[in-house]
């Protein structure tokens, strides 16, 4: 009589079998990622390039520079800052394209550039009055003139602009950058939601610079 073989597997193959029918915690991460992505998008009408300036304003709530996780079980490191990047650079570049006989990036490599930037933050609820609409005219009196002095820190918002999204598109490399002013404020206009108002020149030595007290 002929009897047929088990077949038998190893307890290791076994546990290899199942790894690939799991995704990957990598993509996991991604895909969670993409679901609370931030969008972003740039105001054609506060989009300029004059006398070597660039001038733009940015919608959508300012991103702070989060560090990079560990995935667990791997040696890889999630850049959490990695979508919201990307989205931001894209709506840049959309932007720069519609402005006729723009090179990219703008600046040359070794021009030295002064950033001035001010990021908006997005008002928390409590700052309008009970079920009013999110518009600057309901907000509270005593919230109009407040500074916001809470997360995110001023210099992970900074961090997080020139890292990536003004990369290869507004300038080669983020080491050129040879000043930077910066503010955040609450936004006043519209719904509050967020906005990023900035400006990018060429830096020069002023004359106090050279004569300091």
């Amino acid at each position: 009589m002929h009897h047929k073989m088990q077949a038998t597997t190893s307890p290791e193959r076994s546990e290899r079998a199942r790894r690939k029918t799991l995704p990957s915690r990598l993509n996991k991460s991604c895909s969670i990622m993409s679901k609370k992505g931030a969008s972003f998008s740039v105001r054609k009408s506060k989009c300029k390039f004059e006398n070597g300036k660039v001038f733009m304003e940015v919608l959508g709530e300012p991103k702070s520079w989060l560090r990079c996780t560990p995935i667990p079980g791997t040696k890889k490191m999630h850049n959490t800052n990695a979508l919201p990047q990307q989205r931001l650079q894209s709506a840049i570049k959309r932007a720069i394209g519609d402005l006729d006989l723009v090179p990219v990036p703008i600046f040359p490599a070794k021009t030295p550039l002064a950033v001035t930037i001010t990021f908006f933050l997005a008002r928390p609820q409590y700052h309008f009055g009970t079920n009013k609409r999110r518009i600057f005219c309901n907000v509270r009196d005593e919230y109009c003139r407040i500074i916001p002095t809470k997360v995110p820190d001023i210099d992970n918002l900074i961090k997080f602009m020139l890292d990536k999204p003004f990369k290869g598109v507004l300038f080669a490399d983020d080491k050129v950058v040879s000043a930077v002013y910066a503010k955040k404020r609450w936004d006043s206009s519209g719904g509050c939601h967020g906005r990023t108002v900035f400006r990018i020149e060429e830096d020069i030595i002023e004359v106090e610079e050279e004569n300091p007290l």
